[in-house]
């Protein structure tokens, strides 16, 4: 109830509603945040999406594609990650699996598509000097791919904040508070 979220039944949470209590909520969040932000239609969004190429053996067929979205007629492939956390060792496995993962997709997709990375992962920055700033191993790394990085700092801020980074930006998104 701290939440406000109100389970099908009383005492107990189907695999549906653990699933989206897990991980999709962070996905409609950033499609209402998208669709809110840039004014697209919901139909311009899709979420938990899979793709089949018909009659062709793709590799992609087992994925699912968690925001998806059209913008200035480039298609935007955002994957939401909840489990980077704490670990440093296990976030840094994580980070670089999902990176090369979208690079993939970057370069299967073909020139006209986005790809981005949205995570409730703390373990992306450190704080130096007072001031919470991009840790250069996972900063670089995404720059290199040409891959945008929206993580725990870049969501609390604010949609109209870390979006043009998402549309527009590849590394750790730079925040001032």
């Amino acid at each position: 109830t701290y939440l406000g979220y109100q389970p099908q039944q009383p005492d107990h949470l189907s695999g549906e509603e653990l699933r989206y209590l897990n991980t999709a909520w962070l996905e409609h969040y950033v499609r209402h945040e998208v669709c809110r932000v840039l004014d697209l239609p919901l139909t311009a969004t899709a979420v938990g999406t899979k793709l089949y190429r018909e009659g062709a053996d793709w590799h992609y067929r087992n994925n699912e594609f968690d925001v998806l979205f059209l913008y200035q007629h480039r298609l935007h492939i955002e994957e939401c990650n909840t489990v980077m956390r704490r670990n440093r060792r296990e976030t840094k496995s994580i980070f670089n699996q999902t990176l090369y993962k979208l690079a993939a997709l970057k370069r299967d997709f073909g020139l006209n598509v986005r790809v981005s990375l949205l995570t409730l992962s703390d373990q992306l920055r450190e704080t130096k000097q007072g001031v919470r700033q991009p840790i250069p191993d996972f900063h670089l790394r995404a720059d290199l791919f040409g891959i945008p990085v929206i993580d725990q700092d870049s969501l609390r801020v604010g949609a109209e904040v870390w979006l043009p980074h998402l549309l527009y930006g590849s590394g750790l998104a730079v925040i001032s508070d």
